[in-house]
Formats: structure tokens, sequence, C-alpha cells
């Protein structure tokens, strides 16, 4: 058929409002015989190789989807091309013959191929294969910031929808595998944060636990996940991962974690320990931001900046502490009851509850203490454990800091 006559079919199907397609009193080729087959070769026009469907609309079709379950669709009869005018074939062809061949059991594919269900259900019965079980998975949705509207992720729209946007920013692949899991069964995520010791393969994914429609994406979800992602690693592991990621993304940093690596896996080991491990970065290019305050010369430049409270603090008063209390080879509990003594010898009350009960009485709490420090030497009032960060800088560098902020406040 040359393309003339395809496009009159079509515009005579679209005036009367019938299925579009090469079938029936449409299919004008269908019943050539051989002979005139081999005539129009030898002039050399031009053609296309169609399956001659057997199918009656009349008639229903029953199909089983893995995930969708039962579904009804009109048997096929349309005379799909099977091979172009260049002799390749189409995917409806390929993916009869290379699933049959590859031993294929199951496919999986986007929603928008349920309507090809019959088309591939027949080609397999012509074929005489065994036919495959497929299971269509819904597409990935967002929320469109121009209109409003639903729509599918797109990769001219959305930056995330490509594998380069997860590389630039240090999202580990591992985690991006976490999140896809939670979209591909709905118990996985419950069942991961509950089993911090098992992996994404240990999970036994199933068909029935997929969602039917649509999943939006969740990019808090997203970090979430990474964060959890990032909290079972080892400081190591850690440290490794983000300095092949920086030799690739940041190499000046990638040097600064070289030039102090030791102490930024100890930084990195903070609070891993115990049932509830700190989740302070979500991807690589978290790292120099998040932990600036354990290299001196970010930390220098920084210049307090991280800090966006309007409280001073007392350098004399922390700058004693410094120097006459501050044990550093000793444990947390026994670090921090020497805090509560300085504290209590300063007219600081031992405890936040104390302080409550009678604050005319005091100059404030313990805590009031530990935030000057913390502010002092990390330039910010949320940190991992205060203790740590001390002991891997070190009494000199402490004293440096806080003098730091005393001139930072003049």
């Amino acid at each position: 058929m040359t393309e003339e006559e395809i496009q009159n079919i079509r515009e005579e199907q679209e005036i009367n409002k019938t299925k579009i397609g090469i079938y029936g009193v449409y299919a004008v080729d269908r019943d050539l015989s051989l002979e005139e087959v081999k005539e129009r070769l030898d002039e050399g026009q031009e053609f296309v190789i169609r399956l001659k469907s057997p199918g009656d609309p009349n008639k229903e079709v029953e199909v089983e989807d893995s995930i969708k379950g039962k579904m009804k669709f009109p048997e096929h009869n349309v005379d799909t091309v099977l091979l172009k005018k260049d002799g390749t074939p189409t995917y409806h062809f390929a993916h009869a013959i290379d699933d049959h061949l590859m031993h294929t059991t199951h496919v999986i594919r986007g929603d928008e191929w349920v309507s090809s269900l019959p088309l591939h259900l027949q080609l397999f019965e012509i074929l005489g294969f065994e036919p495959v079980k497929y299971a269509h998975i819904a597409p990935i949705t967002i929320k469109d910031q121009e209109t409003g509207n639903i729509r599918k992720i797109s990769k001219r729209k959305d930056p995330w929808f490509g594998v380069k946007y997860y590389d630039e920013n240090g999202i580990p692949i591992e985690a991006l595998h976490l999140y896809l899991a939670t979209i591909t069964n709905t118990n996985f995520e419950e069942w991961y944060l509950n089993n911090p010791d098992k992996t994404i393969f240990d999970f036994e994914f199933s068909f029935d636990k997929q969602a039917i429609g649509g999943t939006s994406f969740d990019e808090a979800k997203l970090v979430n996940l990474c964060k959890t992602y990032f909290s079972r690693k080892s400081a190591e592991d850690v440290y490794n991962e983000t300095h092949a990621w920086a030799l690739k993304h940041d190499t000046d940093y990638a040097k600064v974690l070289e030039d102090n690596k030791d102490d930024m896996v100890k930084f990195f080991n903070i609070e891993k320990d115990g049932d509830r491990p700190r989740k302070d970065i979500s991807k690589y290019s978290d790292v120099k931001e998040e932990f600036s305050y354990a290299i001196d010369e970010y930390f220098k430049n920084e210049d307090y900046s991280k800090y966006d409270g309007d409280k001073t603090y007392d350098t004399d008063l922390v700058l004693d502490y410094v120097n006459n209390y501050l044990e550093l080879d000793v444990t947390n509990e026994e670090w921090f009851n020497k805090v509560k003594e300085f504290a209590s010898n300063n007219d600081y009350a031992s405890s936040p509850k104390d302080y409550k009960k009678d604050p005319e009485s005091y100059k404030g709490h313990v805590g009031d203490i530990c935030e000057a420090i913390r502010v002092m030497i990390t330039g910010r009032t949320k940190t991992p454990d205060l203790f740590s960060i001390m002991k891997i800088l070190g009494k000199d560098k402490i004293v440096e800091r806080i003098n730091l902020y005393k001139e930072h406040i003049k």
C-alpha cells in the first residue's frame, strides 16, 4: 500500500469515527495472490509485512495481568506491521521473537502497553509460542509547577529524571534503588526501616504489592531514604565514597579529605552506634557543608555565618571551663558531670528542669553553657555529639576557636 492510500483510509476512518488501522475492507492488499505479489515486487514497489490477523472485534479476550489482575479486551483484528520497509522488525514482532528465544517468563513494562496485550497474545498464539506473563507498571508522576496538573515525569522538564542529576549531586545509586523499591512494593519502606541489618536484596518483591495507579515522585521520601542509607554506612565507607565522588566533581575538596582523612573518619563515626544513628547527610555533596567545622580553613572562612542566632556568648566563662574543668580522656558521662559541676559553681542550674522551676535564681542552665561551647567551636547550634567533636579537635584547637569567636563579637 502506498502512503497516499494509507492516508486516505485514515481520513475516511476519522470521518466515519471508526477504528484507525488496516483491517477488514481497509486491508486492500490482504488477499493478493502470490502471482500479484511477485509482479509488484518485480516492479520494485516498496512493501511492508503485516500480520494477517484472525481476530474478531465482536469477541472478547480475557487477559491476566500480574499487577492489574483480570482484564477484558475486544480481540485484535488489525493487520499490524511486523517488518518495516527497510526490513526492521517492529517492537511487537521483536518482542514476541526475542522473548521466546530468551525463554522469558515475565515481561514488566509501562502501562502504556496495556492496550497492546490482545495483539501480543495473538502473536504468541499464531507463532506457536508459550505466552509470557505480563506485569504493567504505573508511571511515576509529578505535579506540573506551571499548570498544576498531574503528569508523567519528563526528561525534558524534570532534572531528576536523568542519571546525571544523581551523579552530579552525589546521590548514591544504591539509595536511588531504595527509593524505586518503595514505588515497586508498597511494603518495602516499612520493611527496610525495620531491618537495619538487611539490604534490598533480602527483600522479597511481589506483584500483588505493586501500586496499580500512578505513583507521585516524592522528593522528601527520597531524601529521607538517603539519610537512612548513609546512617547505616560505616564511617570508613562514607569517607571512601565521598572521596570518590569528590575526585570527579570537586577535586579541591578531595584533596582536603585526603589531608584530613583520619579526623574526617572520626567525625563521620560520631553517633554511628546505637539504635538511632544520626541522619545528617543525604548525599555526598552535603558532606562539605555539613562537616565544614571539621576543617580549620573552612571554619575560619565561614566567620560564624552558619550561626543565625542573635545571642552573644560569654567567652571568658567558656575559657574558664576549658582551662580548669575540661578533660578529654574521660567518658561522655564523666565529661557532662564536670560540665554540670562547672555550671553549679557559676550560678547556672545543673539541669534545664531546675532552671525552669526557679529561673530567677540562675543565670541559665547547663544546656546554655553547652550551647555556647558548641557555637564557639563549630559555628552552629546543631551538631553531632559535642563531646565527641571536642575530643577530635583537642584542647588547643578548642581554645583557638574560642578566641576566634571572641574576635568575631568585638
